[in-house]
């Protein structure tokens, strides 16, 4: 974790200022260390180098099994998952079409940037090439395990970005932080959506763009029989938009 970071991160219980604790640093990185806010006793640690801000402690349950899901397989993206699910534009043309959801970001230069759900960091390379040197990446998720891999991976193109571990229904910044959110993927396991929409809207400047993308069968698709195979190992993907829990006050709202 970078010093520079404790000017926005935050005590994701109550968005409280954190009162940083370090126990060894390299240079401008925090290797290990807590961070705690007093006033409601919540304490968390840096463990080389990645800050855990999960809150609330016990996980709701969906939330709980991506963790330990993600956990057991960091590496889930080396495998030809894509071929299995039938979902063959994705297989075949990946980085074309994470551009293309990037793209309505409308990211400029020196923006920063909160990627919710960041994985093993496929699309931070998209998005450090539009924000350029100057700009801020920040990546969070519930897996340690798969930040890891992304963090080797971003070290190895030379792309800083600060990750944490964290809860997408509690994010750990401060409000309206970042000029730019993005999730792509597994938004339809979240425990609470509703609470994690509104949480991405808080840490978001007014006139920001927002943009979560999710897996999903095409209407009508779940009552053939490659829908139903698909369904029977993940029924998550019958999830429709949840429009009715999007928060007050967004506009130029699309579904895509």
């Amino acid at each position: 974790m970078l010093l520079d970071s404790m000017d926005y991160i935050r005590c994701p219980a109550c968005i409280g200022y954190l009162r940083l604790t370090i126990e060894k640093r390299k240079g401008t990185e925090v290797v290990q260390g807590i961070l705690e806010y007093v006033s409601c006793e919540k304490c968390f640690e840096i463990k080389d180098g990645l800050p855990n801000l999960i809150f609330p402690e016990i996980l709701e349950e969906s939330d709980l099994q991506q963790q330990i899901r993600f956990d057991q397989e960091p590496k889930y993206d080396f495998r030809p998952r894509a071929f299995v699910l039938g979902i063959w534009e994705f297989a075949f043309f990946e980085t074309r079409i994470r551009s293309q959801i990037i793209n309505r970001l409308e990211l400029k230069k020196n923006d920063s940037v909160l990627e919710t759900g960041i994985g093993t960091g496929r699309n931070i390379p998209i998005m450090a090439k539009l924000i350029g040197k100057n700009g801020r990446l920040d990546g969070m998720d519930i897996s340690s395990e798969t930040m890891k891999v992304a963090r080797t991976r971003m070290k190895a193109k030379d792309i800083q970005v600060e990750f944490i571990q964290g809860n997408a229904s509690y994010l750990p910044y401060k409000t309206a932080e970042f000029n730019a959110v993005l999730h792509l993927g597994a938004f339809n396991e979240f425990g609470d959506k509703k609470r994690a929409l509104e949480e991405m809207y808080r840490v978001a400047k007014p006139g920001s763009k927002i943009v979560i993308c999710d897996e999903g069968l095409a209407p009508g698709k779940e009552k053939t029989l490659w829908g139903k195979w698909i369904l029977s190992f993940i029924p998550s993907f019958a999830d429709k938009t949840p429009v009715g829990i999007f928060p007050m006050g967004i506009e130029d709202f699309k579904i895509y």
